[in-house]
């Protein structure tokens, strides 16, 4: 059902990357099947970006909360999915770890788990551009199709 995820936007969030997380929510949602993804509180700031490459963090606890610089509402739609994307894969991180008790990564690091999850959950591949930003759609030859190790 479109628009089953809860997610409480501030006001500055602009109305692109409104659309495209609760989109992007509810495919992962729906393709989750059994279990509903926890409510999402969005705040619109970029005090956590270290880098011109950070546009979005996730952080869990008791809720969980997404960080969202405004001006990734400028980008590319394949680059604003491919990060949203990867942040839905940190909140499959946190189902995960709140059914199992841990998070089951494998050789992964745990940013790489995150493209898997998603990949895994709902077939979306992300990938990598030059600027190491990650990305979806159709493949681009210079691409990469993993996140490198050690990227933060």
């Amino acid at each position: 059902m479109p628009g089953s995820v809860t997610i409480v936007f501030d006001e500055a969030a602009p109305r692109l990357l409104r659309e495209e997380l609760q989109s992007i929510a509810d495919h992962v949602e729906d393709s989750l099947e059994v279990i509903k993804l926890p409510p999402i509180v969005v705040r619109t700031d970029c005090s956590f970006a270290t880098s011109k490459r950070h546009f979005a963090g996730v952080i869990t606890g008791n809720v969980v909360v997404m960080y969202v610089c405004p001006d990734l509402a400028n980008q590319p739609i394949s680059l604003i999915r491919g990060v949203l994307y990867h942040e839905m894969g940190h909140v499959l991180q946190f189902i995960e770890k709140q059914l199992k008790g841990k998070n089951e990564m494998g050789d992964r690091d745990y940013e790489q788990d995150c493209d898997y999850k998603v990949e895994m959950t709902c077939g979306i591949k992300i990938y990598y551009d030059k600027s190491m930003v990650q990305r979806v759609g159709k493949k681009k030859k210079t691409w990469l199709m993993k996140r490198p190790r050690g990227l933060e």
